[in-house]
């Protein structure tokens, strides 16, 4: 909660102070924007760095800039662990809120944009999800099935919100800043109001000032949009090893510099001189003829310790994952014989950042069901809990193993507790036990019509 002023809930901010705000912002935009960045492999840090010489002149020596994308990968074991689309359920017991609820959330494509959310939050450490309406010009009161309640995801780097003082921080507002080419726009959500702006510069003094375009009523009630938290610090999950991916950055970078100066090895000849056209000659033809006896031709170069660039490049990548929490999927060895051993160190390690995200993300779709109820001016109010809201970690399984418990208690454990705990691609047990049921019946059907036909024949056997 950064942006705070002393205000009530639904009084509205004044321009100059919603000024003082946006400028505030723009600096964290920035840092943001510096976030994307590294989650698309375009890390800072090294892609800015020039080699110069001792003058600060550029050296001419080689100045490979290689971003390793390690934020990437971070950010998506987490997100395949823990967002993969389909892995929110809810418990919601009215058939036909639930019926309600599946449509609004087939419309907005919530699985997609459920992992969006969990993109930003462990990328950027906070994410955000604007509530609307399909079609704002209807009046309330002939709010009905013509409205269809929206949401999106929108960049952080484009909206904040702004609490108050008071013990258990209110909403007051939510800003979103757009630029459209060389235009800038500010839409200021209220409970009651939404009102757009735009920005522009004063002739006289060239100071930036808000144009007020238009106002629109808010049907809502309340801030139409959700912060979701990634943890107490709002820091993603890869930023406090950001020092170690730039330093892996370097690492890679410089390994192939050193590549390139061997490649550029100086030409060291004794007993003898060259014009600069036989250089040329034997640059092109790559041979030495008519060398004399005492005359010698070598490569002047410098070795390469790989074993030590090796060392900096595995201790760099291991502190990455140990001071992010994440583990290494490559390092876990996983695959059709990964053992459980492995998998409850991989589990272990990612619920240390998994479980909070849980609570906080929890925290948000309960919002997003208040939002929803908000607009309800027909039928029952959604009634949920967080114990309502069921989230699916994506677990990578041992199916070797499973396999071998499963025999070992098959037999002596029910077939349907045994499919439920140690078969987890089944995705609806009650459908397998059903098939289970109709194979036995068609295979003692099928037994005791080869045991009638053979009756039948020793029958006719015997008459004859």
């Amino acid at each position: 909660m950064l942006y705070k002023i002393e205000k009530r809930p639904g009084e509205l901010i004044l321009e100059d102070n919603l000024l003082e705000f946006i400028e505030a912002f723009n600096m964290r935009a920035t840092t943001f924007k510096e976030y994307d960045s590294y989650y698309e492999g375009k890390n800072v840090e090294i892609l800015a760095r020039n080699i110069v010489d001792r003058k600060g002149q550029a050296s001419g020596v080689p100045d490979n800039k290689i971003p390793v994308s390690y934020a990437r990968k971070i950010v998506q074991t987490v997100v395949g662990y823990e967002f993969k689309p389909g892995s929110l359920t809810y418990n919601i017991e009215d058939e036909q809120a639930k019926e309600e609820v599946n449509d609004i959330f087939s419309k907005n494509n919530e699985p997609i944009k459920n992992a969006k959310i969990g993109r930003y939050m462990s990328s950027h450490g906070v994410a955000y999800e604007l509530h609307y309406l399909s079609n704002r010009d209807v009046p309330a009161q002939e709010m009905g099935e013509t409205v269809q309640p929206r949401f999106t995801v929108i960049d952080p780097a484009e909206i904040f919100i702004i609490y108050n003082y008071a013990i258990e921080p209110e909403k007051i507002a939510a800003v979103r800043v757009r630029n459209q080419g060389k235009m800038v726009f500010v839409d200021v959500y209220y409970p009651q109001v939404i009102i757009h702006y735009e920005m522009r510069r004063d002739k006289q003094n060239q100071k930036k000032k808000l144009v007020k375009i238009s106002e629109e009523i808010n049907f809502y009630g309340q801030v139409p949009v959700i912060e979701y938290h990634n943890n107490d610090d709002n820091i993603g999950d890869w930023q406090p090893a950001k020092k170690l991916i730039d330093a892996n950055d370097v690492l890679m970078s410089d390994s192939m510099n050193e590549f390139e100066r061997f490649a550029w090895a100086y030409l060291l000849i004794s007993g003898m001189s060259l014009e600069n056209e036989d250089a040329q000659k034997i640059k092109h033809r790559r041979i030495f003829d008519q060398l004399d006896s005492g005359d010698a031709v070598k490569f002047l170069t410098k070795d390469i310790n790989k074993e030590f660039i090796q060392f900096m490049t595995d201790w760099t990548t291991k502190e990455i994952h140990k001071q992010t929490f994440i583990p290494d999927i490559e390092a876990l060895q996983f695959g059709s014989a990964a053992s459980g051993v492995t998998l409850e160190k991989f589990i272990y390690m990612i619920e240390f950042v998994a479980s909070p995200k849980e609570a906080y993300f929890k925290e948000g779709i309960m919002e997003r069901f208040e939002l929803l109820n908000a607009i309800k001016t027909e039928g029952n109010k959604i009634e949920l809990t967080e114990n309502d809201i069921v989230m699916i970690r994506n677990t990578p399984q041992s199916d070797k193993e499973n396999g071998e418990v499963f025999n070992m208690y098959h037999g002596k454990i029910s077939t349907e507790t045994l499919i439920k705990e140690f078969a987890p691609f089944v995705d609806n047990v009650e459908e397998e036990m059903e098939r289970i049921e109709e194979e036995k019946d068609s295979q003692i059907n099928f037994l005791e019509t080869e045991t009638e036909e053979e009756e039948q024949e020793e029958t006719e056997e015997i008459e004859g």
